[in-house]
């Protein structure tokens, strides 16, 4: 590669992470402002100015308000994903399903405004022909999240008892809890840290799956 050929890829490479850093402050903000005010009243004007651009910038990235929120929910779930694939139940312990937990539970506590407005239903009105509908897409990531648990819960109980309940039945229940304990303790105290709360739901959880406590080991 010649020096002229070499900076056109850095100057590249630089342009391509300056769009990379303008595309996450706008999703970051689009998330805060779609928490504040729930999906219906946030706006292309709102989500610029949380995030200091002007609203024509907004369309360099994305299509329209709905495509935002497709990628907020892509983002994280996709991040959710990749820190859930190492799980390994294989050995017989317990230790995979305590991570499954303690990472839901740390995922709901950094987008918690966003996963209230979620559960509340507030993308079931939305509308945006020629593109999955937002709620089809969280209910896809979420399935893909539940199939996850039911492979550690499978892995984990495949010893014990191989005609015990369907795990994606008690994948369902395991995050169910999770998801009930956090929404239930979110109402009580809004300020409070969830994850003050993880050894008390990483006991039910386990005792949900059919799993021995032990001692929780901590990464």
């Amino acid at each position: 590669m010649n020096a002229d050929a070499t900076r056109q890829h850095l100057k590249k490479q630089r342009r391509d992470r300056e769009r990379d850093l303008c595309r996450q402050d706008i999703l970051s903000a689009a998330e805060r402002v779609f928490s504040a005010a729930g999906f219906e009243a946030a706006t292309m004007e709102a989500i610029a100015v949380e995030a200091g651009f002007s609203v024509g910038s907004l369309y360099n990235f994305f299509a329209n308000k709905d495509d935002i929120c497709r990628n907020v929910i892509e983002d994280i779930f996709g991040e959710m994903a990749a820190r859930l694939a190492p799980l390994d139940a294989s050995d017989g312990s317990s230790d995979a399903l305590r991570a499954f937990v303690r990472i839901r539970m740390e995922d709901i506590e950094r987008h918690r405004g966003f996963f209230k407005m979620l559960v509340a239903g507030g993308l079931a009105c939305s509308k945006d022909p020629g593109n999955v509908p937002i709620h089809a897409q969280f209910v896809r990531f979420h399935t893909a999240l539940i199939t996850r648990l039911a492979e550690v819960i499978a892995a984990l109980k495949s010893g014990d008892d191989a005609g015990g309940e369907d795990p994606v039945i008690v994948a369902l229940a395991v995050d169910g809890f999770v998801l009930a304990a956090s929404r239930y303790w979110s109402n009580q105290d809004p300020s409070a840290p969830l994850c003050d709360k993880l050894p008390i739901i990483e006991r039910m959880a386990l005792r949900i799956a059919g799993a021995s406590g032990g001692q929780a080991t901590r990464p």
